[in-house]
């Protein structure tokens, strides 16, 4: 996980351009290298309260029997919080059923 105050912010550490959807915490998500297509990755709420920003993302596996790209695929997802200044914040990430991922976050400041 990457957080940054905003767009610009985030598309400089990415080299790739953030559209700038206003204010708020800009974060991109990978799930990590894959061994075949069918894999997503999705936001699917955030919530606030206190200094904890819990965010839930979704992840989508392919059926055991799903005829697959065989390639290697890295999943990942770019979204912003709106309305959130990270600083002073603690970022957790879990699955759809509210189970923390661990996943390690790195802060981007502008």
């Amino acid at each position: 996980m990457v957080l940054a105050p905003s767009a610009s912010t985030l598309s400089g550490e990415l080299g790739a351009e953030v559209p700038d959807s206003g204010a708020g915490t800009y974060l991109i998500s990978y799930w990590g290298e894959k061994p075949t297509g069918g894999y997503s990755l999705g936001v699917e709420s955030a919530s606030l309260r206190g200094g904890r920003v819990t965010v839930r993302l979704a992840l989508e596996e392919p059926p055991p029997d799903a005829i697959l790209t065989q390639a290697l695929t890295y999943p990942y997802v770019v979204a912003v919080v709106r309305d959130v200044d990270p600083r002073g914040k603690e970022f957790v990430f879990v699955d759809h059923q509210g189970r923390e991922l661990g996943w390690p976050v790195r802060r981007v400041e502008a």
